[in-house]
This record gives structure tokens, sequence and C-alpha cells, in this order.
């Protein structure tokens, strides 16, 4: 139970007396003259089944005596002696000005305090970042000195991985084609390089296994190359478990979501290839991000290093982030309303902001897409619930799912939701395919729900389709498959 419903009972020990009336009565609970706890609640229904019909009276003062099908039960006021009850009175005077000025004090630092893990990442960042043609240039950080993942076999476990997914080529032609798009795009476009030959036994190294991830909802590349950095060596080490995530820097996804409702005129855009506009340091991506790889399996396998930072390492996230508040704070000093929507309307590498009109929005969106393209970052699928900003954008910037006609049109994702851009809604999408042994009943979404931790889907199915009686537009089906609702401003 999520709140004490009774106390103990009795509240406090009762003097035993000598009650004619109750002697040799089996009692339902022999230590009833002691304070003890509630095992078990009953409902008027179930005392209705197992109350007897005797019942014993006493004198006044005595408890009387019910016959149950558990043994005798005692209830009533008894006379007991109060001559050693004590009375705790506490009195607590309270500030209600002192109260608020405090509690304002605490919203108003947004300020955490990092941890000692949490300081050497920042500390690593800022003594070794630097610059290269615009873009950043960092090292990978690490929670120790000399870290011992190099000497892990790993080499061998992911040639192992290679062949595994050459397996899975052969039975999906449509995944190694564009797989192999994906790798060709990064060797051309120099995100990594092949290592020269007389280089490969120079040092140990970290090989990182590969594996396709394929989102087929994305507007662009739906095939998307992620690396196994968590993946163990022989000696039980991966390069993750020696890398520090570093601190969270960036809002709370809802308070970046809810924040963008307040402003007439949102927008939102997201940064192409967060990871692979940051350029690594060239000791690190040799030591600690070589992969084997071959366009055929006929090919002999080649050795490649990563020379950006790579998606799957525990430290990229950070990086991105980090990175992003760095050209911000280079680049953005004649423009701190920019600067504060990189540094708070981010979320990863996903901006979700607006302004009070359509110049305005224009003119910030502008500002920030300049500063950041000075750390080589670009911004891409521009969407906005404003006709007038939509406009104001490249087309080849735009995003592919809203049409410009006569009026603004279209469906796009933002921050993890749908973004109606023709009635200004988000909306979110659920599929629940069957499963062996729950069915589609209103429980077995509801269970689901709960376990996949979706509260406010759970609400928002209970009111529209598990209860629909006060929504009369929403028709009731006991085995929803798919379920959508609308978040307006």
């Amino acid at each position: 139970m999520s709140k004490q419903l009774t106390t103990k009972i009795p509240s406090k020990a009762v003097t035993v007396t000598h009650w004619p009336h109750l002697e040799g009565l089996n009692l339902a609970d022999p230590d009833n003259f002691q304070p003890g706890s509630i095992d078990l609640l009953l409902g008027v229904k179930e005392y209705a089944q197992i109350v007897q019909p005797t019942l014993i009276k006493g004198p006044p003062g005595s408890p009387c005596a019910q016959e149950t099908n558990l043994g005798w039960i005692l209830f009533g006021e008894i006379d007991n002696n109060r001559e050693n009850e004590s009375f705790l009175v506490l009195h607590h005077q309270i500030h209600i000005d002192h109260m608020l000025k405090y509690l304002w004090e605490i919203d108003n630092d947004k300020k955490r305090i990092l941890t000692k893990e949490e300081k050497l990442c920042e500390t690593i960042y800022e003594s070794t970042h630097t610059r290269n043609k615009g873009r950043y240039l960092v090292r990978l950080p690490f929670n120790t000195k000399n870290p011992i993942s190099i000497d892990g076999n790993t080499k061998e476990i992911a040639r192992k991985r290679l062949l595994q997914l050459e397996r899975r080529f052969k039975k999906e032609t449509k995944l190694k084609e564009d797989y192999t798009k994906v790798m060709k795009e990064y060797i051309k476009t120099n995100y990594m390089e092949e290592i020269p030959k007389n280089e490969i036994n120079e040092r140990k190294s970290v090989y990182l296994p590969h594996h396709a991830v394929v989102h087929a909802d994305r507007e662009t590349s739906k095939t998307r190359v992620v690396f196994d950095a968590s993946a163990k060596g022989s000696n039980c080490v991966s390069l993750n478990d020696e890398l520090l995530v570093g601190p969270q820097l960036q809002e709370d996804l809802r308070n970046i979501l809810m924040r963008s409702r307040l402003h007439r005129v949102c927008y939102a855009s997201d940064i192409q290839k967060i990871y692979l506009q940051i350029l690594l340091y060239e000791e690190d991506a040799d030591r600690y991000q070589r992969l084997l790889w071959r366009e055929n399996d006929s090919d002999p396998i080649k050795e490649y290093r990563m020379l950006r930072v790579t998606f799957g390492t525990a430290a990229a996230p950070h990086l991105a982030v980090r990175t992003l508040h760095q050209v911000a704070d280079d680049e953005g000093r004649n423009h701190p309303m920019a600067v504060r929507i990189i540094k708070e309307d981010f979320y990863m590498d996903d901006l979700m902001s607006g302004e009070s009109s359509a110049p305005e929005a224009i003119k910030r969106a502008q500002e920030v897409d300049n500063i950041l393209q000075k750390g080589g970052f670009v911004l891409s699928k521009w969407s906005s619930n404003s006709a007038e900003f939509f406009k104001s954008i490249e087309s080849n910037k735009r995003t592919s799912r809203a049409q410009l006609d006569f009026k603004l049109n279209g469906n796009v994702q933002a921050l993890g939701l749908i973004w109606n851009l023709g009635t200004d809604q988000f909306q979110y999408k659920v599929n629940l395919p069957a499963r062996r042994g729950k069915a589609n009943t209103v429980g077995g979404v509801v269970a689901r729900l709960l376990v996949t931790r979706q509260p406010n889907r759970l609400v928002k199915y209970l009111e529209t389709t598990a209860f629909p009686s006060h929504h009369s537009d929403r028709s009731y089906s006991p085995r929803p498959y798919f379920m959508e609702a609308s978040l307006k401003p």
C-alpha cells in the first residue's frame, strides 16, 4: 500500500483485567492486549461471511466478544489507567517569506555540483581540445592513466564479428548494399582511413566490432554503422569500461519540449552527423578506434582507424555536447541569445526552439546556424509552424516531410515526437504487436506501458481507448494495436 491505513491496535498495551464473561473463549488473537500490526483488511462482504450470531456483552468498561469462524474477536471501549500516559507537544514557527526566498534561490541555481569523475572529464577536455581549420580536435577521456583495454585480443573478436556480419549480408542483400555505401562514404570523406601496413604492428590497439542499425523512419540515411565499444577483450575489459561519460550538460527533454511551446513561432532542426564533425587526436584514433572491413567476403580483410568521435563509445555524447557549448562560447560572443539557444534548446543533436514572431525566429535561427558552421556543424531538416519561416530556409535544407503549397502541412519528427505542422500539434504513435501469452486486452496494454515506463502514454490510453465513456469521438477497441494522441500548446 502506498499509504498507511491503520496504526497498531491497540495503540498501547492494555492492563489485563479479570472479565468473567470472557473466560473459556477461544480468542482469534490471544495476544490482543499487546499492540500489533494489521495483517489483513477485510471488506464488509467478507466480514459478513465469517461472523457468527453469538454476541457476549460484559459490564460497562469491558470489551464485547463476537464469535467468528476465526475465533472470538473483542471490541469496544475499556477503562484503563491513564496515569502513566505522557504527551509530547511540538511547536514550529514557519516564516513564509524566508521559505519562499530559499525556494527561489534553489530554483535559480541551475549549476549542479560535479562529481570527481565529471570534474576530471571536464579538465581533460579543457586542457586538450584544440581546433584544426575550424573543426574541433579532442581526446578520449579515460578514467585511468594506463588503459588496459588495449591488452585484450580485440582484433580476433572484431574479426569474428565481421564474419558474423557478412553472414547476415548474404541473407539481406539490401542491407549489405546500404552498409557498404556508408563505409565507402566514411573512407571518401576521411572519417576513417586505411592503416598502412608498416603501422599495423607498431603498437597495441583496440579493435572495435561494428554492426548495422536500421531506422526505416529516418529522412536521410536509414542504415547506421554502430561500433561496439562495450565488447570486452580477452582480459574482460572493454574500451567503454575505461572511458569517462562526463557530466550531463543539456536540460531534460521535457523542459526543452514544453519551453518551445511558449513561443508563437517554433522551429526545429538537427545537426548532420554530429559525432563525425569532431576530429580525434591521431594517437587516440590509432590506439583505441581501429576496425576491420572489406567490401566482399572474397577480399582480404583490411585494417582501418576511425578519425572522428565514434558512435558507440561511452564518451561520444559528452564530447559532442561539450563541443557544441565550446563553439557557442568561442564564436557567439556577439550573439548572446543564439548562445543561450545552443546551450539550452538542444537535446543531443536536435534543436527545438522559437520566438514570438517569424522575423525574430528567422534572425535567431540564422545566428545559430552561422555559429555552428564555424565549428564544422551543419544544421539540416529545418521545420516550423510558420510558413514565413519555412520559406526563408533554402529548399535543400528543409525537411522533406513538410509541404508548402497554399499552406504549411506535413508531419516531422521532433524530440521523439511527431510534429503535425498543419495543426501545430505534437503527436506520438505506439505500435503494440501481439505477444505470445499476453493478449492485447486493456490489461495487457496497460501492463506493457507500465513495464516500458511510458506513463504519459498510459494515461492517454486509459482516457481515450480503455475507458472512452467521456470521449464520444473515440471508439472502443478491445484489441488496440496502435495508439495516437496529441499535445497542444
